[in-house]
């Protein structure tokens, strides 16, 4: 398998978070093989040299597996008139949640039947890429009946500013409202600026929960540095205190919450129960977009190194800011896992 040679890393700042160890690339590799299944494995093995008929030692070529029947597919439109809908959350019973970025949280039946706004949703900043985002249930909704919202909260101060907040309530269905809010979370520094909340929301279902940070689209270090929330992805208790494995937990100059930094804006992620492992889905400049495996303590690069362009400039690889990314866990030897 090709690698490409790679810019060596910038030097180190004051603040700026070092690249961490990390397994060689050819494990990973391998392990992502296994993962990919057996004849997904085979057939990239046998790309990487030999092999042939006049190979008295290959293996006979395998019978290509029969191709799955995929199910059929259809479009049905189940409610319609949203205005700027962002997410949503399957009840027990078939219902949904589902969030409006003005402010709005609403229940929609399996019939399209939708409800007017609950009460009791915390207050948002309504801007741009602001707004109410993420709704989640915890996994013990059946009987705690907890709900997660994140949003784009307001400065109390200062109304220009805002950030990321997350926050827990009791579903009350019968009274058509949200009770009990808490804050568990709220990122800082608040910034001016209506853009990269991140905000999405995954629970492994073990008592935490992660939160996506967006960089605010704030100029400068700011994913890079341990004393800022920008551009990291935080890990808290669902009762909102820190889990003592966090990794940056006993390092004094980083916030205890973090799980991972290097981030531009990621807006999609998702806990994979099978592997123990949290996927992220990441914006990234033109070009950039990133699928990452967010590992505890990795640092993605941004804003010093990205696949991804500057705007502005031609798409392709020759103008790979800093020359790629930083391969999940801070590496920057060529690989390309």
């Amino acid at each position: 398998m090709a690698t490409r040679d790679r810019p060596s890393s910038p030097a180190p700042r004051p603040g700026v978070a070092l690249p961490r160890s990390a397994p060689a690339c050819d494990a990973e590799r391998r392990a992502c093989l296994l993962r990919l299944g057996a004849w997904s494995a085979w057939a990239a093995l046998a790309g990487c040299g030999g092999g042939g008929s006049n190979n008295p030692a290959a293996p006979p070529t395998p019978a290509a597996p029969a191709p799955e029947s995929s199910p059929a597919l259809r479009q049905v439109l189940v409610a319609d008139g949203w205005a700027a809908a962002w997410s949503l959350a399957f009840l027990p019973d078939g219902r949904m949640l589902v969030t409006e970025k003005p402010g709005r949280l609403r229940v929609v039946t399996p019939q399209g039947q939708v409800s007017a706004p609950l009460d009791g949703v915390p207050a948002v900043r309504f801007e741009g890429q602001g707004g109410l985002l993420d709704v989640a249930l915890d996994p013990a909704f059946a009987t705690n009946r907890l709900v997660y919202l994140s949003y784009a909260e307001p400065d109390s101060a200062d109304p220009s500013l805002s950030g990321t907040a997350l926050a827990r309530a009791e579903l009350d269905l019968a009274r058509a409202r949200l009770v009990d809010m808490e804050v568990i979370f709220r990122m800082s520094p608040k910034v001016a600026g209506s853009a990269h909340f991140g905000g999405r929301l995954a629970l492994p279902g073990d008592g935490t929960i992660f939160l996506t940070l967006g960089d605010r689209m704030q100029a400068g270090d700011g994913p890079q540095r341990l004393d800022t929330h920008l551009g990291k992805v935080v890990r808290v208790g669902t009762d909102g205190r820190i889990p003592a494995d966090n990794p940056f937990v006993g390092q004094p100059a980083a916030r205890a919450e973090f799980w991972s930094l290097g981030h531009r804006n990621v807006q999609g992620a998702a806990w994979d129960a099978e592997r123990g492992v949290l996927w992220t889905c990441e914006h990234g400049p033109q070009g950039g977009d990133e699928l990452n495996l967010t590992r505890a303590g990795g640092n993605h690069g941004w804003p010093l190194r990205s696949y991804g362009c500057a705007y502005g400039e031609p798409v392709g690889s020759a103008c790979a800011i800093g020359g790629g990314g930083m391969c999940g866990r801070g590496r920057t030897d060529g690989c390309t896992c």
